[in-house]
């Protein structure tokens, strides 16, 4: 027990004279405090205050797979396909990730203007054509992966800037003796003779296996001339051995060449290797494929006179055709881009590219140039750069931070996207800016660590200005994300997704290292920083979802264990997924209850064991146990079998939940499962299930171990007699709870405060408004002395109509915190039943056939297709007896279509009648007993040209029963 709660020996007379002195200091040091808001610790934004991430979608699949950038063409049918088949869910946004080396056109000011330079250059068709292009050998950069190459081998091969000659490479590895080709097939080739010229290298020490012969590889033409029957085809070959090395026999590209005379508009180049060695390695770069005596002249574009991407490519599509694009559709658009990371262009043309801001300066404009560290510059491969490995000049260069025009371009950055329409913004590699390592690669570059607050500060304060949402990915996370918690509204917890699947999720690493990344996995990440996560704080970032990459026998159990432990932890939900990859598992990503856990904000925690930090002990939190509070107070529950075999959860509801009894509802089975006090279940490897427990009690209670609560505050468990499976301890300034909450309607309500506190001390009471972060109430509460015992301080607190962030802000001396509860004598009433909120407050079994139109419900038909429909609420009335009411009108033709209202013993309905005008429809004298849970809705059952408009759903006292036992 901690010393504070300790009783103190002393005389009555004494105490009496303590408390009085103690309430008076108390008071005072109130009335400077009532107007504290929280904690300054974390990050305040209205992305942070709704509490739960984006649900969204990402390139990365496509990227990462192939490992290149995103083609506009797929990038579009992506767009076409979230939008029609997850919009309707509340997926509304799309954003590019990363592979961002071929975007090198940059405005005047020196900022990257499309994803990647074939935007601009060669935009796509919108009209869904395609142009054939013939006669041309394509993609002999690798800067489009493996597109139009084919490889046969039985070893590894990709597409990576490692070490390439020029930008990227293509490589085949083996640990193993091994045998690969290579080929690509040009058609459309006018008769005449070509030349193939291509950068070979062997980069490991078996290089001189392929120049003494002991292994060999060729590169051949082939198929450029019909032959008649039983004559032999014509090749021309060439070893692929000259010049592979330097005069000190070091590994080097050797270039290779070829000529063939075409005849018949075919030509395939083709290359070939046969490796002896162990661990060989073959890498193939700038293929080039021209009419002999034609080659483009080296160093034609240098002739050309300058021109911005606006100038050169009209017509070509930048982020803004893109952003225009998606709002049009009603999505949002994110971008991937670190503003830290400056294009080596501003190197080869030093004077074209200046600081936006500093156009006018007396003494002259400042370059975009000025800004980064060169290095030696007669090596374009030096200086201070952004460098995984590919030690070439298409490096990007970290941003000197310490000149005096950074700010400026940083900022200017960030105004940049947000012209583009982008709402989001994904900054990566953070650790290798701080530390310059990695803790797989060693070093990266320079360390920035004196830099690296002011660089979050400055991308905090332009996403503010310009209401950016901004995203801290690869953080090192020092401190337990001290830094990043203060600076962003959304942080990343595990390694990248990878090739996905149920290693992604639970696997890996599973014990905690210092610096990127800390935890391995989602259950692991997300656990260990779930007491700097929630409302006004950080929103974890698990990475992206490939549900297509499960496999195995308890795959279905992973993919709904996935999607339930994002949704409990309050991350954003991101498909990966793309349209030709995504198969059967739309069901998982569009289960309407999970997502509208999402839309209501929750974030949820693990139960807590001890007060031990994660990262010191894996049994201190149980990352198989999840519980989250939603604004109506009811609660969500998650119980998760990460083992591979079956597994027995016991879950009280009181011991966890400070809950005697609540209406429990599947989310995975759509099913209501009745009044209880506990549930035991017995979970499949890798199975989960996510339930909604609504307490049967009146007042909305809502436990502290579970809010949001600002960094120093610590959890406890020691004390008896508190509720839950924890409660909070506040013994500093800036401490603070906050709690999502929702109110019936506008006015005073009762709060009360379960504390313990061993001599008087303080709280301040702040509310506030949950989009513009705006307090509209501030009280002091002073805590007498309660010795040990836990005790309810009662004040007043004013709410609006709808959600509320209500904060509990330390204020002086010691106290305890277990939980604050609106006390409601009438029961919870019927929420959001005008629909002024959209859907908030309200269960949905279908998001595409329902919608908010002129304020009201409509249920309807979309095409030719039938339909089912429920929309539900909860409620806790006292006992009593009462009358709901709706305006309703109906066309088309129904199965079903009615109100109606249950308590797990009866259910009443209304049916809807047909009418083209509004009409009263009611259900009267419904009764209610002390603990009854009444779950109110509509059932829809429609035909094809079915169309229902519901609005003002209310439930009012009715007349008293004499004869009605409560």
């Amino acid at each position: 027990m901690s010393e504070f709660l300790k009783k103190r020996k002393v005389k009555n007379t004494n105490k009496r004279l303590l408390s009085k002195i103690g309430a008076l200091s108390v008071l005072s040091t109130l009335a400077l405090t009532a107007a504290i808001t929280g904690s300054a610790s974390a990050q305040d934004s209205k992305f942070t205050r709704q509490g739960a991430g984006p649900m969204y979608f990402t390139t990365y699949e496509h990227q990462w797979t192939k490992n290149t950038y995103m083609p506009e063409n797929r990038f579009k049918k992506n767009i076409d396909w979230m939008t029609k088949n997850f919009k309707p869910y509340g997926y509304d946004m799309v954003s590019t990730d990363g592979w961002i080396e071929g975007a090198t056109l940059l405005n005047k000011n020196g900022y990257v203007v499309s994803h990647n330079d074939k935007w601009m250059t060669n935009p796509v068709n919108m009209d869904g054509t395609e142009e054939v292009t013939l006669g041309q050998l394509k993609n002999g950069d690798f800067e489009d992966g493996m597109n139009e190459w084919k490889v046969e081998t039985n070893a590894a091969y990709g597409v990576d800037s490692n070490d390439a000659y020029d930008g990227s490479k293509l490589y085949v590895y083996s640990p193993d003796p091994h045998t690969a080709k290579v080929s690509q097939t040009v058609k459309g080739l006018k008769n005449g003779n070509y030349t193939v010229t291509a950068r070979v290298k062997f980069p490991n020490g078996d290089v001189k296996d392929f120049v003494n012969g002991t292994s060999k590889a060729n590169m051949k033409l082939k198929g450029y001339a019909d032959v008649k029957e039983g004559e032999s085809a014509p090749e021309q070959v060439v070893e692929l051995k000259d010049g592979l090395t330097d005069e000190y026999g070091k590994a080097r590209y050797g270039l290779f060449e070829l000529q063939a005379e075409v005849t018949n508009g075919t030509l395939t180049v083709e290359f070939n290797v046969d490796a002896k060695a162990k661990d060989s390695s073959f890498q193939l770069d700038d293929v080039e494929l021209y009419k002999t005596g034609e080659k483009p002249e080296e160093g034609n574009n240098n002739n050309e006179p300058f021109q911005y991407p606006s100038e050169k490519y009209p017509e070509g599509h930048t982020w803004k055709f893109w952003g225009d694009y998606l709002h049009e559709k009603g999505m949002k658009f994110g971008i991937y881009y670190n503003p830290l990371w400056i294009s080596p262009e501003v190197v080869k043309h030093p004077d074209k590219y200046i600081v936006q801001g500093t156009e006018n300066n007396p003494s002259g404009p400042t370059y975009v140039a000025d800004l980064i560290d060169k290095g030696d510059p007669n090596d374009p491969t030096d200086g201070d750069r952004f460098n995984g490995g590919q030690g070439n000049s298409r490096s990007l260069y970290w941003l000197n931070v310490n000149h005096p025009d950074a700010e400026k371009y940083l900022k200017g950055y960030i105004k940049f996207f947000a012209e583009q329409r982008a709402e989001f913004l994904r900054v990566d590699f953070l650790s290798w800016y701080e530390s310059g390592k990695d803790s797989n690669i060693g070093n990266v570059g320079q360390a920035h660590e004196e830099q690296y607050e002011t660089a979050l500060k400055w991308m905090s304060e332009a996403a503010k200005e310009n209401n950016i949402f901004l995203s801290l990915v690869m953080p090192n996370l020092s401190k337990h994300g001290d830094l990043e918690q203060k600076y962003g509204d959304m942080i990343r917890i595990d390694e990248d997704t990878f090739s996905g699947g149920w290693d992604h999720i639970s696997g890996r690493r599973q014990e905690w290292q210092s610096g990127w990344s800390q935890w391995a996995n989602p259950f692991q990440g997300f656990t260990g920083f779930s007491d700097i996560s929630g409302h006004t704080s950080m929103i974890l970032d698990g990475d992206f979802l490939r549900l297509n990459t499960f496999s195995g026998t308890n795959a279905e159990n992973e993919k709904k264990t996935t999607m339930s432990l994002f949704a409990l932890a309050g991350s954003p939900i991101t498909i990966a997924d793309q349209y030709d990859t995504i198969g059967d598992n739309y069901k998982y990503y569009q289960n309407t209850e999970l997502i509208e856990f999402n839309k209501m904000g929750l974030v949820g925690k693990p139960i807590y064991e001890s007060a031990v930090p994660y990262e010191q002990s894996n049994d201190s939190r149980e990352s198989q146990k999840w519980v989250g509070q939603l604004p109506d107070g009811s609660w969500v529950v998650g119980l998760f079998n990460r083992k591979n075999v079956n597994q027995t959860f016991d879950f009280n509801f009181k011991d966890e939940l400070g809950v005697e009894k609540g209406e429990v509802r599947d989310v995975w089975a759509h099913k209501d499962l009745g009044i209880q006090s506990s549930r035991l279940v017995t979970l499949a490897p890798h199975d989960s299930v996510v339930y909604k427990i609504v307490p049967t009690n009146t007042d909305k209670i809502f436990q502290a171990e579970v809010a949001s609560y600002s960094r120093g505050v610590k959890f406890v468990d020691i004390s008896k007699g508190h509720e839950g499976f924890g409660y909070l301890n506040f013994n500093k300034k800036g401490q603070s709870v906050t709690y999502k909450i929702s109110a019936p309607t506008a006015g005073d309500y009762k709060l009360n405060l379960k504390y313990s506190t061993d001599k008087y001390s303080g709280a301040t009471l702040n509310v506030r408004d949950v989009e513009n972060g705006k307090s509209t109430y501030s009280k002091p509460v002073l805590l007498e002395a309660t010795h040990g015992r836990w005790k309810k301080a009662s004040t007043k607190v004013k709410l609006k109509e709808g959600t509320n962030l209500v904060t509990v802000n330390f204020a002086s001396d010691n106290f305890n915190l277990d939980s604050i509860a609106l006390d409601n004598p009438t029961g919870t009433f019927l929420q959001n039943g005008d629909f002024k909120d959209g859907f908030e407050n309200w269960g949905r079994s279908n998001m595409v056939n329902q919608s908010i139109v002129d304020g009201a419900v409509k249920i309807s038909s979309i095409g030719d297709k039938a339909f089912k429909s429920d929309l539900w609420q909860y409620v806790v009335p006292t006992a009593g007896t009462y009358n709901l009411t709706a305006s309703v009108k109906q066309n088309g033709h129904f199965d079903e279509a009615y109100l109606y209202v249950e308590n797990g013993r009866h259910k009443q309905i209304v049916e809807i009648p047909k009418s083209s005008a509004m009409k009263t429809v009611a259900i009267s004298k419904i009764k209610v007993s002390k603990g009854d849970v009444l779950k109110i809705g509509n059932i829809t059952n429609a035909q094809t040209d079915g169309s229902l408009v519901i609005d003002n759903i209310q439930l009012t006292h009715g007349y008293q029963n004499k004869n009605f036992k409560k």
